[in-house]
């Protein structure tokens, strides 16, 4: 195993074997101690210590943290970053996210962090969420916009003329309440299942929004959820009687004539259609949509707190 030698306050220090992870050059250097790495490229890059990880002066020009490859890790290039003098970890970081930057996800469930303001999250695929640090109070007001562009992405408005813009990135989370956003999509399905079965008036349980999302996001298929939000409400082995009484009951707010209970009763018992199928057309008509507000919804978000 090498021998690396670095000078340390005035001497020359010879590190144990472990520490061979590191290099540190005038243009690029690295930190790779067990389970991770850090990477950097720059110029004119000084070090006042051996063990100062990133320079501490100089430019770098791009950095880049691997904690578990495609898992977690993230990179920066493009960079044109002086180091401040006498800059710690935590400020350098921080120096090197300023201005607008895009942030790029992958496939996975992304989690981003709010970063200085005026930057652009690409989630890709999967349910990417975008962490505000604070409490929602702090960031929005009344007067808080979420504008969808033509492209498709959402620009968020917040406090202070503070503002994201939001590709594919489906949830804002604050420490006290997250919003979902994809109203096109498990958002809008947990609005729906919940208009349809507990009444319009759920969508204000916080904590019943966050269930419903947590098995949608889990994989659970829409009407799967609806037949378990139907034995939640109905006990087990619920009749579908006793569904098409309830659904038409929130969802038309009318209790269902002898002639069409019969029709669709039949429907069932002869088998054109499940129990939760039946429940998936009428929590997909336009009349829950309009209980639950589907279109504003779309402008606002849906408030709820995360299960677990």
């Amino acid at each position: 195993m090498a021998i690396i030698n670095f000078i340390w306050d005035g001497k020359t220090k010879t590190p144990a074997g472990s520490t061979t992870n590191y290099y540190q050059g005038a243009s690029n250097g690295y930190f790779r101690p067990t389970g991770y790495s850090e990477e950097w490229t720059g110029s004119n890059l000084t070090y006042y210590f051996s063990d100062s990880v990133l320079p501490t002066s100089g430019t770098l020009k791009s950095y880049s943290h691997v904690r578990e490859a495609g898992v977690f890790s993230w990179s920066i290039t493009g960079l044109n970053t002086v180091i401040p003098a006498n800059s710690t970890y935590e400020l350098l970081i921080q120096e090197m996210i300023k201005g607008k930057d895009d942030w790029y996800g992958n496939s996975l469930n992304n989690f981003f962090y709010f970063s200085v303001g005026g930057d652009t999250y690409h989630g890709g695929d999967g349910i990417d969420t975008l962490d505000m640090f604070l409490k929602k109070s702090q960031w929005v007001t009344s007067t808080t916009k979420y504008t969808k562009q033509t492209n498709g992405s959402i620009q968020v408005g917040f406090v202070n003329n503070i503002g994201v813009n939001l590709d594919s990135v489906e949830r804002v989370k604050f420490s006290d309440v997250s919003i979902a956003l994809d109203i096109d999509g498990n958002a809008g399905k947990a609005a729906k299942v919940l208009g349809a079965v507990f009444g319009a008036s759920s969508l204000s349980n916080k904590d019943y929004v966050g269930i419903a999302l947590s098995f949608l996001d889990a994989g659970m298929e829409y009407k799967t959820l609806l037949d378990v939000a139907l034995t939640a409400k109905l006990g087990q082995n619920y009749t579908a009687e006793a569904e098409i009484k309830l659904l038409y009951s929130n969802v038309f707010n009318i209790v269902p004539g002898t002639s069409t209970l019969e029709v669709l009763k039949g429907l069932i018992e002869n088998n054109y259609c499940s129990k939760s199928e039946l429940a998936q057309i009428i929590s997909d008509s336009s009349n829950n949509q309009i209980n639950v507000n589907l279109i504003g919804l779309a402008q606002t978000g849906i408030e709820y707190v995360p299960l677990g």
